[in-house]
């Protein structure tokens, strides 16, 4: 089944608002891929619902559980600032960093400076496209039942 990592900006829109991101979450919680985040993902999306919203902090995790995702803990990364992951923000190596230790197939972001930064060692999509990877693993899926 196609694991991919969520990143905190998506989930938090998946959770509040209605479009792609909660397109996304209802994926996941049909059962289409299995969402993957990490604990520092949880915590900042859980952090964002209660200052933005007023919601009880544990909020985030809840939900979680009900969309069955799957919790990895955080990548040991000694010097954000001199790691080989390059991106404009080092807390944003952190999220790169999990994403590639839990051996995802992609990473789901609408963080632009982790869309535009280049030479990844994972994979980095939009919502936008990891909902068509979702299409595409399902179709590949049910071609394999007609054989």
């Amino acid at each position: 089944m196609l694991r991919l990592f969520v990143d905190s900006n998506v989930l938090f829109s998946g959770l509040l608002f209605r479009g792609q991101p909660h397109e996304l979450l209802r994926a996941a919680v049909e059962g289409r891929f299995t969402a993957v985040v990490s604990e520092t993902v949880l915590a900042e999306a859980d952090r964002a619902v209660a200052a933005k919203f007023g919601c009880p902090r544990g909020s985030v995790p809840l939900a979680l559980r009900l969309l069955g995702a799957e919790l990895v803990p955080d990548a040991e990364v000694a010097d954000p600032e001199r790691s080989a992951i390059q991106v404009r923000d080092p807390s944003d190596v952190a999220i790169v960093a999990a994403a590639l230790a839990a051996g995802v197939d992609a990473l789901v972001t609408g963080d632009k400076d982790i869309l535009s930064a280049a030479d990844l060692p994972v994979r980095v999509v939009t919502v936008r496209q990891a909902l068509t990877l979702i299409g595409q693993a399902a179709q590949t899926s049910t071609n394999r039942h007609d054989l």
